[in-house]
């Protein structure tokens, strides 16, 4: 069963029109943010959610998904191996899933940006290293 409070809540933002008005502005707010993944990593790079907060870039050959987060999360960027999101790790592409809502300034979401651009410039350094 619902809250009651929650159900309240709902119900007066649906009946006086804010509801619609937040949704608007998160859709408007996601697909900005589209834009700028693209702009910055290349739209045959990522495989976009037309108005989601997320991507999936699909890595380069001879990168692993570890190794690419690993140097990502060196340099202060987190992402998410596509084995995170896998019902069979094994079966999991060498893919990163990038979340484009966390970071709410988006001077800090480009930089960051710029820097996943970076990681993908650069050749692999070899497997981690689980010990």
């Amino acid at each position: 069963m619902t809250p009651p409070m929650t159900l309240e809540v709902a119900t007066r933002l649906i009946e006086n029109g804010s509801a619609a008005k937040l949704t608007n502005v998160q859709q408007r707010t996601a697909i900005h943010r589209q834009q700028l993944v693209q702009r910055a990593l290349g739209a045959e790079a990522v495989q976009q959610v037309t108005d989601g907060f997320h991507v999936w870039l699909q890595l380069p050959d001879g990168w692993r998904a570890d190794v690419f987060n690993a140097e990502c999360a060196r340099l202060g960027v987190y992402v998410s191996e596509g084995c995170s999101f896998a019902l069979n790790a094994g079966d999991a592409p060498e893919a990163v899933r990038i979340c484009v809502s966390h970071e709410s300034q988006e001077d800090r979401l480009r930089q960051g940006l710029e820097i996943i651009a970076g990681v993908l410039r650069q050749k692999p350094s070899g497997s981690s290293m689980v010990i």
